[in-house]
């Protein structure tokens, strides 16, 4: 197994594992697969990072980040984890564990925090991130009009 930062070429694969993502994890999410390549393409283009997960050549995930200065001490570093997938079929297998690692080690900055969020009754999201050492800290509500 190995990360590989993605690049613009890398945009349409990453926007259909986004699709794939979007319903795994029960997202109200109603963009069409022209919106998710446009929105990766303006991530990669806005301070974003995408790592690919390959398995010899085959990619089977991706992760998508972000690092800035720690909100309580701008000395520090924090790491927003917007995304991380793993291909449904390689699922409970450690390679989510392993590529999360790997990034800790490999590309994000070495003090950072990791942050994330976690959409409320995606209960096998939560328990994976718990398992790896993740505790609550905030609950967003919503109120729809």
């Amino acid at each position: 197994m190995r990360l590989r930062v993605a690049t613009d070429e890398d945009v349409p694969l990453l926007a259909t594992m986004n699709r794939a993502l979007i319903e795994d994890e029960g997202s109200r999410n109603p963009m069409s697969m022209e919106e998710l390549r446009a929105r990766m393409t303006n991530f990669l283009a806005d301070g974003w990072t995408a790592i690919l997960v390959l398995e010899e050549d085959a990619v089977v995930g991706y992760l998508l980040y972000r690092a800035h200065p720690a909100e309580y001490d701008a000395t520090r570093s924090e790491v927003f984890l917007r995304q991380l997938f793993v291909v449904r079929e390689r699922r409970r297998q450690g390679i989510g564990r392993w590529a999360l690692a790997e990034a800790v080690a490999r590309h994000f900055p070495g003090d950072a925090d990791v942050v994330l969020d976690v959409l409320v009754g995606n209960e096998g999201a939560e328990r994976f991130w718990r398992a790896l050492g993740f505790e609550p800290y905030a609950i967003t509500l919503r109120r729809s009009a």
